[in-house]
């Protein structure tokens, strides 16, 4: 069930699909991202412009870019259609169209509005910002969170975003101007490292410290699920693209995949990696990207019984 992608010289940390399952981008603390082929398996390309560890990568939704964080505290944005063809020999390297600097402390999270035109960070200066992607103009910024923000995650309309993080709560805001509309708090037992909307945006899923997950309807404060089954702290839940399952993945490298529905377990395994940090489902759904404490990317087939 499982092939590797090789290249990167320290673990893996982020992963990406594009949206029309072509490339695969990935990101690790040997400080590189990474273009990869799917059809071949090859890095196209290697971007090695970020001075500390690769955190979090994004790709707009219609392929146009590519923006990385970390460490350095710095977001890069790039011309994701240039820097997915293979570079010639003699070719200079390519530079990032935008360099965004702002936040005061690393950046754990990133996310393309649904047409590209706004990106969201998110840091653990307790901020999330809202960029122009056009001029890379910092336009508005999220405050309230009282701790370190992990994660952000644009609305599938684009007109609100939501973002978790440390001080156990979720809270939702307005795009355009950073208003915070919601917070969330009700069943929340500690941190949250993840957050994504259902592939409709009737549903929201978060997961953490607590070894849970939970799904919130869209309009309503209280938790619709909040479901254990994990041994360790949950680094990353997601939706696969029909909204029908959600994959989990735990700090000790456990995977599990569940019915988005009615919250039944369908699968679960351990993963041969000493750690688990991030997943990311092929616009399909029949695969799985990983990243984790090893410096290859795994590429995980789902199986028959949690598609």
């Amino acid at each position: 069930m499982l092939t590797y992608l090789e290249g990167h010289t320290e673990p893996v940390y982020t992963v990406a699909y594009s949206a029309d399952g072509k490339f695969l981008v990935s990101g690790g603390f040997d400080r590189k991202v990474k273009i990869w082929d799917r059809a071949t398996g090859q890095a196209i390309r290697t971007l090695a412009d970020h001075t500390d560890l690769v955190l979090a990568v994004a790709l707009s939704r219609d392929g146009k870019q590519l923006a990385s964080t970390g460490l350095d505290k710095t977001v890069l944005v790039y011309d994701f259609a240039a820097a997915s063809v293979a570079p010639a020999a003699d070719a200079p390297v390519l530079a990032p169209r935008l360099k965004l600097a702002g936040h005061g402390q690393h950046v754990y999270g990133l996310d393309f509005s649904p047409d590209g035109a706004r990106l969201a960070s998110a840091g653990a200066d307790q901020a999330v910002k809202l960029w122009n992607s056009a001029d890379g103009a910092n336009y508005a910024n999220c405050a309230g969170h009282a701790a370190q923000v992990y994660s952000v995650a644009f609305h599938p309309s684009g007109e609100q975003l939501a973002s978790c993080g440390a001080d156990k709560t979720v809270r939702l805001w307005q795009a355009a101007d950073a208003k915070q509309t919601k917070e969330l708090k009700e069943g929340i037992a500690d941190g949250l490292y993840s957050v994504m909307w259902s592939p409709d945006g009737t549903k929201l899923l978060a997961a953490g410290l607590a070894k849970t997950w939970l799904v919130w309807n869209a309009a309503e404060d209280k938790p619709a699920m909040n479901l254990s089954g994990h041994t360790d702290y949950i680094y990353r839940a997601a939706y696969n693209p029909a909204g029908t399952r959600i994959a989990t993945i735990g700090y000790t490298g456990s995977l599990h995949f569940w019915d988005a529905a009615s919250g039944a377990g369908l699968h679960q395994e351990k993963l041969p990696v000493k750690s688990g940090y991030t997943l990311a489902w092929s616009p399909d759904g029949a695969q799985l990207a990983i990243a984790a404490a090893d410096p290859r990317v795994l590429l995980y087939a789902v199986p028959d019984a949690a598609k």
